[in-house]
């Protein structure tokens, strides 16, 4: 039996391909898909082809592939980009006159098996000619990368994904668990913050997904069941969690978000997106809000279950309670998804006693506090009608209410003399 199905085309997978950690396919839906290797999602789609795209093939030192198709054209992709770089249109080799061919008895001619051998890129036809295509990669030119070209970038996160269980053991290392810990736990948020996890910004796509990569192979490193659940919408898919099913523990789960605000402001001292570390504090766009809290949380529940595992004295083998991690990536950006996905994979949350967020603020900077309740919001709109025309105030006054009024009487009954919320 197979261990994993991918889904996502839309009829035959004609082409299957591999580099550079990923996997290609392609369908007779006439896109490519770009799948990683190391989650198994698919990260990418790539459009540009109006025909069956029917074979591919890579080139892993150069870090290009290329594809054919049933339009009759062959594309240069390149992996890193994920941009098409060049466009070999086999039809203006295929010697037919079409003057003298009618409307019924012309098709185009498919370009079959490809291959990139330097300098050439090599396309069939099914007329059993091979075309040679210039294809020295450093005279290759513009990126194709237009509308009018034919070549367009799609950024998903697909809907064919995954579970996976990976347990590591941690290395033996220094009985100073602790400051070894801290060290790691830094550097790993100097990688982390690097990440432009933009959920706002739609070219920030791809860094969203890294980030998302990023704390499931985290998990993972720690012993971990993780799962990548994907979102309504193509948004950045949810990163879930669990270390540890028993019953008779109390399980406590942990929210954050990995997504950020972009660094607009003007007065930063360095890159946002480099982390420096000056009079005691991390400076860099998502170290408080909310990387830093993720991190912390994380690399807690490794340094804990180090010292079970290193400790002497104990007698106890794993944490005194089950741990759940939830991490979303679009609660900068309205959350969309979030609470279906949620409900799609709720067994893992099964026998959550409590719900821990790190995303609030301190009232000082010396003693720590817990925040146990917030004021939440609501938006609503509210339209009042009146009378269709102007009425005179003496003779109608008294009989038809004034529509200013009665939205002030609204209004004023949201909230009492104490500020209490007054809507049920």
């Amino acid at each position: 039996a197979h261990e994993r199905t991918l889904r996502g085309h839309r009829g035959s997978v004609l082409a299957i391909s591999s580099i550079g950690g990923y996997l290609l396919s392609g369908g007779r839906d006439g896109v490519i898909r770009v799948w990683d290797l190391e989650t198994w999602v698919c990260c990418e789609i790539l459009r540009g082809h109006d025909g069956s795209v029917l074979s591919l093939s890579s080139n892993e030192e150069r870090g290009l592939f290329v594809s054919s198709s049933a339009d009759g054209s062959a594309r240069l992709w390149d992996i890193q980009t994920f941009h098409c770089l060049k466009v070999f249109d086999v039809m203006s080799q295929f010697s037919y006159n079409m003057a003298s061919a009618s409307s019924m008895d012309w098709m185009l001619p498919p370009c079959m098996p490809c291959a990139i051998y330097p300098p050439y890129i090599v396309a069939c036809s099914d007329h059993g000619e091979i075309f040679l295509h210039d294809g020295r990669f450093d005279e290759l030119g513009d990126i194709c990368d237009s509308e009018d070209e034919g070549c367009a970038l799609e950024r998903v996160a697909s809907p064919g994904l995954l579970t996976r269980r990976h347990t590591s053991k941690m290395e033996l290392s220094s009985p100073e668990i602790s400051a070894r810990v801290e060290r790691e736990f830094e550097k790993a948020l100097r990688s982390f913050v690097k990440i432009e996890t933009v959920s706002a910004d739609p070219d920030k796509k791809q860094d969203c997904f890294q980030g998302a990569k990023f704390l499931l192979r985290l998990l993972e490193s720690i012993g971990a069941e993780v799962k990548l659940v994907p979102t309504k919408g193509d948004k950045n898919p949810i990163v879930l969690g669990r270390i540890g099913n028993d019953p008779a523990k109390k399980t406590v789960t942990f929210y954050g978000h990995y997504d950020i605000q972009p660094a607009m402001e003007t007065d930063w001292e360095q890159n946002p997106f480099e982390m420096k570390a000056k009079d005691g504090y991390y400076l860099g766009r998502g170290v408080s809000d909310n990387k830093g809290p993720i991190l912390a949380f994380i690399f807690a529940v490794r340094e804990l279950l180090e010292e079970i595992r290193h400790g002497e004295e104990t007698q106890k083998s794993t944490l005194p309670v089950n741990v759940v991690f939830l991490f979303e990536g679009e609660e900068e950006n309205g959350s969309i998804g979030f609470k279906e996905a949620i409900q799609e994979n709720i067994r893992w949350f099964d026998g959550t006693d409590a719900i821990l967020i790190s995303n609030t603020l301190w009232v000082g900077e010396e003693h720590p506090c817990i925040t146990y309740g917030m004021r939440g919001m609501i938006s609503m709109s509210v339209e009042i009608r009146g009378p269709g025309k102007d009425l005179h105030s003496g003779n109608e006054g008294g009989v038809f209410s004034e529509p200013l009024s009665d939205l002030t009487k609204v209004l004023a009954s949201l909230v009492d003399s104490r500020s209490n919320v007054c809507v049920p």
